[in-house]
C-alpha cells in the first residue's frame, strides 16, 4: 500500500472507529453478531498500523531557489531584524544624545586566555605573538574582526558598561557586515542549563522565541534557525554570562570548548577569573577588560545632559559646579567617594536620569558627605532614586505626537516590578508568568473554575470526577507551562500537514493515549450509574480503546496547528498572545468535536453537546498557554493588586523610560543592579528614602 493511502486510513479511521466502538458498547445500534470481532480485530489492526509505520521523510526544500539563495536571503532579513531592534534599543538609552560615553578596554590579563597560537588558529609550528586589541567604543567592530578565532570575551566590573559595548558591538557587525558573515544575535544566557539543552538546542530555541518566523522548515526538513546554527550565519553575544550559577559556568565553558564557533561572552572579571581557576580558560578565544571611566570623560558627558538649567549666568550647569569641585579638590573625602562612583557608567547613567532629567534635583547634595560616607551609600541612593526620577517626566523615547496613555506613578511601578523579580527567572515571559503565583493556589483557583463549568453541565457526581481529574492534570501543568503556539490556519496547509502527520502524531502518543483511555475508562465505568457488572466492564473497555485514539487525534490536531508559524508575526508578546488565542479557541473547539461526536451513542444530543463544550472551555482555560495567561495574569494578579490589569502597556511604557528592555517576546530589567535593589527593598522592606535623607547602609542581597 503506497504511503499517501496508509496516512489517510489511519487518519480518518480513527473518528469512525470511536463511534462504531461506543455503538458496540451501548447497543445503540442492532449490528450483526458477526460484526462485534471483524471491528476489534480492525480497531486493534488499526492500531498496530499506526504504531508500526516509519515515520514520514522530512518535506523537501521549496523549488525555485537554490539552498545557498535561501540560506543567504534567510540570513540577511535576520541581519535587518537583528539591526532594527538593536538601533530602536540604542534610542531608548539615549546612547547618542548627546553622544556615547568614552568606553576604553584593554587586553585582558594573559593568564585567562587561551594560547595565543590558538585564537590565531596557526598551524603546528607556526608562532604568533599577542594581538593588539586595545580600543575605544567606535572600533569595536574593527577590534573582534582582528580576531581570526571570532571568539571574545568581554570582561569588567560591574556596571562597566559591558552590555552597552555588547549592543555597539552587535550594531558595529552589522553595518560592517558582508553577505557571507554571520549575523551577531544577542542571547541573555541565564536560561540555558548545560547538560539539559545542548548548546546548538537552546540557540535554535531562542532564535525561534524571538523570530517566530525562523521555525520554519528550511533545508533537509530542520527549520531555518537550524540551518543557520549549523551553517555557522549565527554569531552568539552571550550577555549575563556572570548571572548563571557558578556551577553552570563551569559546565557552560565546557561546552563551549567542544565545539569552534565564533562567539562573544560577556562577563563580570571576578566571575571570569573564578571560571577558569575551575574549567579552565575558553577555547580559541581572547579577551578585553574594560577600563574605569576616567574624571574627564564623565565631565565631558554629563554637563551635555543638561544644557538649558544653568547655576548663576556665565557659571554653566549644576553638574559643571561639582565636577569642577571633584576635579579641584580630589583629597576630599566626598569628592573621591563620588570621584569612585562616577567611574562607573551604570552609575553615571542613573546620575543623569536622577538629577539632569529631573526639574528641581541638584547633583549638588552628592558632595554631602554626611548623607553619603561612602560609594556605595552613593550607589544606593542613585537606585533608589531612578525609578521616582524615570516615572516623574514623559518617557523619553515616546514621539511627541503619540498618545500619552496611562500616567503610572514611581509608587505602582515599583510595587508591580518588585513583584516581577520574585521568580528566580531573569526572563519577563509572558507564557511563564502563570508560575508567578504558588503552585497552590494556582490549583485551587483552577479546581474552582473547573467546579463551575462542570456543575453547569453535568450531574453532582460525575462533575466532581470531571473537576479532580483536571484539577489533577493542571496541577501537574502548573509545573510546565504550556508553550505559546503560532499557526498560519490556511485551509491547504492545514490538509497537507494532517496528512503529513498523521503517522508520527498516532505512533508517538500511543502509549500517552492508553493511559489517557484508561483513566477515561474507568471514570466513566464507575460514575455514570450503569445497572450491570458487565456493561460497566464492556463501556470502561469500550471508553478505554476509545480514548486512546481520541487522545492521538487530539496529539495529531495539536501537532498540525503547531506546525505552521506565520512569516508576518511580529516577536512581540501581544502578537504572539493574539496568535495563541485564535489557535487556543480552534484546538479547543476540535477537541470540542472530538470528544462530543463519539458521545453522541451514549447521549443525545443536547449532553453531547454541553460535554464538548465542557471540554472545550477546560482545555482552552488550563490547557493553552493564552488560558493560563488570562486566568492567572490577566485576572488574578490584578484582582490581588500584584499587576496592573494592563500589563503589556506598563511593560511597554517601563521599556520607554528604560526601565526594562524588550528582546522579541521577553522583557528583562535594563540594569541586574535595578532588579537587586528592587529585591533588597522587597526582602528587608526598608523605604525609598529621599533625596535628602541617608540612606541605610546594608549591603542589598545578590538576586536570587
Amino acid at each position: 500500500m503506497h504511503r499517501p493511502k496508509v496516512v489517510a486510513t489511519v487518519a480518518f479511521a480513527a473518528p469512525f472507529a470511536i463511534a462504531i466502538l461506543i455503538n458496540l458498547a451501548t447497543e445503540t445500534v442492532d449490528l450483526p453478531s458477526w460484526s462485534a470481532p471483524v471491528v476489534w480485530g480492525s480497531l486493534a489492526s488499526l492500531i498496530l498500523l499506526a504504531h508500526r509505520l516509519p515515520a514520514p521523510p522530512a518535506p523537501a526544500p521549496a523549488a525555485g531557489a537554490s539552498a545557498r539563495d535561501l540560506l543567504n536571503e534567510n540570513t540577511d532579513r535576520l541581519a535587518e531584524s537583528v539591526k532594527t531592534q538593536w538601533r530602536d534599543e540604542e534610542e531608548r538609552r539615549r546612547l547618542h544624545h548627546p553622544g556615547p560615553l568614552a568606553l576604553r578596554w584593554t587586553n585582558a590579563d594573559e593568564t585567562l586566555i587561551d594560547r595565543w597560537s590558538n585564537i590565531r588558529r596557526l598551524a603546528s609550528g607556526e608562532n604568533g605573538g599577542p594581538l593588539d586589541l586595545a580600543g575605544k567604543i567606535s572600533e569595536v567592530g574593527t577590534v573582534h574582526r582582528r580576531i581570526p578565532s571570532g571568539r571574545l570575551v568581554v570582561l569588567g566590573g560591574a556596571g562597566s558598561g559591558k552590555s552597552v559595548l555588547a549592543l555597539r558591538l552587535v550594531l558595529a557587525l552589522l553595518e560592517q557586515r558582508r553577505r557571507s558573515d554571520p549575523v551577531p544575535v544577542m542571547f541573555t544566557v541565564t536560561s540555558w542549563i548545560p547538560g539539559a539543552t545542548t548548546f546548538r538546542e537552546w540557540l535554535v530555541r531562542q532564535l525561534v522565541r524571538d523570530h517566530p518566523w525562523l521555525g520554519q522548515p528550511g533545508a533537509g526538513g530542520r527549520s531555518v534557525a537550524a540551518d543557520l546554527v549549523d551553517r555557522r550565519k549565527i554569531l552568539p553575544v552571550l550577555d549575563g554570562f556572570d548571572e548563571m550559577a557558578p556551577s553552570l559556568q563551569v559546565e557552560a565553558v565546557k561546552v563551549l570548548n567542544r565545539n569552534r564557533m565564533a562567539l562573544v561572552v560577556i562577563c563580570r572579571l571576578d566571575q571570569f577569573r573564578a571560571v577558569v581557576r575551575s574549567a579552565g580558560v575558553l577555547a580559541e578565544a581572547a579577551a578585553i577588560e574594560i577600563a574605569d571611566l576616567e574624571l574627564s570623560d564623565v565631565a565631558d558627558y554629563l554637563p551635555r545632559t543638561t544644557a538649558a538649567r544653568r547655576t548663576p549666568p556665565g557659571d554653566g550647569t549644576d553638574w559643571d559646579t561639582v565636577l569642577d569641585a571633584l576635579r579641584d579638590h580630589p583629597e576630599d573625602d566626598a569628592a573621591a567617594t563620588l570621584t569612585t562612583v562616577l567611574s562607573s557608567p551604570l552609575m553615571v547613567e542613573l546620575a543623569r536620569t536622577v538629577y539632569s532629567d529631573a526639574p528641581r534635583a541638584n547633583p549638588k547634595e552628592l558632595l554631602d558627605s554626611e548623607a553619603f560616607p561612602t560609594p556605595g551609600a552613593v550607589e544606593r541612593h542613585l537606585l533608589d532614586e531612578f525609578l521616582p526620577a524615570a516615572y516623574r517626566q514623559p518617557p523619553v523615547a515616546r514621539p511627541a505626537d503619540a498618545p500619552s496613555g496611562k500616567r503610572y506613578t514611581a509608587a505602582e511601578a515599583k510595587k508591580w516590578l518588585t513583584h516581577l523579580t520574585r521568580s528566580r527567572d531573569h526572563e519577563i515571559a509572558w507564557w511563564r508568568m502563570g508560575r508567578r503565583v504558588h503552585p497552590a493556589t494556582a490549583t485551587t483557583l483552577y479546581a474552582a473554575i473547573f467546579a463551575t463549568v462542570f456543575g453547569a453541565f453535568f450531574r453532582l457526581d460525575a462533575a466532581l470526577y470531571l473537576t479532580t481529574c483536571c484539577t489533577l492534570l493542571s496541577a501537574f501543568s502548573t509545573v510546565r507551562s504550556p508553550l505559546p503556539v503560532q499557526a498560519s490556519l490556511q485551509f491547504r496547509e492545514f490538509v497537507v500537514a494532517l496528512g503529513q502527520e498523521a503517522v508520527k502524531g498516532l505512533r508517538g502518543r500511543l502509549s500517552e493515549g492508553l493511559l489517557f483511555g484508561g483513566l477515561v475508562g474507568t471514570g466513566f465505568g464507575v460514575v455514570l450509574g450503569l445497572t450491570t457488572v458487565a456493561g460497566g466492564l464492556l463501556l470502561g473497555v469500550a471508553c478505554w480503546l476509545a480514548g486512546t485514539l481520541l487522545y492521538m487525534v487530539v496529539a495529531l490536531r495539536s501537532r498540525v496547528f503547531t506546525r505552521f508559524v506565520n512569516h508576518h508575526a511580529a516577536p512581540c508578546p501581544v502578537q504572539m498572545i493574539a496568535d495563541d488565542r485564535r489557535c487556543a479557541i480552534v484546538r479547543s473547539a476540535v477537541l470540542g468535536l472530538a470528544t462530543g461526536i463519539p458521545t453522541l451513542g451514549l447521549f443525545d444530543l443536547a449532553r453531547a453537546a454541553e460535554m464538548a463544550m465542557a471540554v472545550a472551555v477546560t482545555y482552552a482555560l488550563s490547557g493553552t498557554a493564552w488560558g493560563r495567561w488570562l486566568v492567572i495574569v490577566r485576572f488574578w494578579l490584578p484582582l490581588t493588586g500584584r499587576l496592573p490589569w494592563k500589563l503589556h502597556a506598563f511593560l511597554d511604557d517601563a521599556c520607554e523610560r528604560a526601565v526594562l528592555r524588550q528582546t522579541g517576546a521577553i522583557y528583562e530589567f535594563r540594569h541586574i543592579a535595578l532588579r537587586t535593589n528592587l529585591i533588597a527593598h522587597d526582602r528587608g522592606h526598608r523605604p525609598v528614602p529621599n533625596a535628602s535623607a541617608p540612606p541605610r547602609r546594608e549591603e542589598p542581597p545578590p538576586a536570587s
